[in-house]
């Protein structure tokens, strides 16, 4: 016997299966399932257009970080933008020592 498809109500609109919802916001069935059994699917953003689901995984993984005025999204642009490896800035930020890092390369006395 079939399955009977699980109506989802999201944001007023009620969609007619669990497929169609997540067809409708941009999302993997297994995460719409994954979410409708927590209870977490009002939390859902949907992707923009053109958005792709691994695009919010990799900014979640990303690791800003600033001194001296200077804001970064990630340490590999702060370690671009200084000319230095990624791993001196992750040390630096772990020994505390990033500060320093940041005026040694952009010329700031302190």
């Amino acid at each position: 016997m079939p399955r009977l498809p699980i109506p989802v109500v999201y944001e007023g609109v009620r969609y007619g299966s669990l497929t169609d919802f997540a067809a409708a916001i941009g999302i993997s069935i297994s995460q719409a399932s994954k979410r409708r059994k927590e209870g977490t699917i009002a939390d859902i953003v949907p992707l923009r257009p053109g958005e792709k689901s691994w695009d919010r995984a990799a900014d979640a993984l990303r690791q800003g970080c600033a001194a001296h005025g200077f804001q970064w999204r990630s340490q590999a642009d702060a370690a671009k933008e200084l000319g230095v490896g990624q791993n001196t800035v992750c040390d630096a930020l772990a020994m505390g020592t990033f500060e320093a890092l940041v005026a040694r390369r952009k010329g700031i006395r302190v």
